[in-house]
């Protein structure tokens, strides 16, 4: 594996686990009511996916770099509803799905 590549993976690494960090805070902003630290937390959340979703190298049309697209596509629009709806539950369903990935990428390090 080229040194590149490992960068590449331990940053979206840090990405997602920066991304999580982001939606534990809006769920605990929402539970002491403060909604302006809520949405602050999901928005930046949404835009650091945004960030992942942009770094997926499609220049060679694989199925699993569309699916992943696809799937970091469906946690921002699924952050969006869940931000309008204050549904701290998708929104941790959502850090959970980072969660998977980033072990996953983790695990492609080793």
């Amino acid at each position: 594996m080229s040194g590149t590549g490992l960068k590449n993976r331990q940053m979206i690494i840090v990405l997602g686990e920066t991304a999580m960090k982001h939606l534990v805070l809006a769920a605990e902003a929402s539970e002491k009511g403060d909604s302006n630290s809520q949405g602050e937390n999901v928005r930046k959340a949404v835009e650091i996916i945004g960030e992942l979703h942009s770094a997926v190298d499609t220049s060679v049309g694989t199925e699993g770099a569309l699916n992943l697209q696809k799937l970091y596509r469906f946690m921002q629009e699924q952050l969006i509803i869940a931000e309008e709806k204050n549904d701290m539950l998708s929104v941790r369903e959502i850090a959970g799905l980072l969660g998977e990935l980033n072990r996953s990428w983790g695990a492609l390090t080793c």
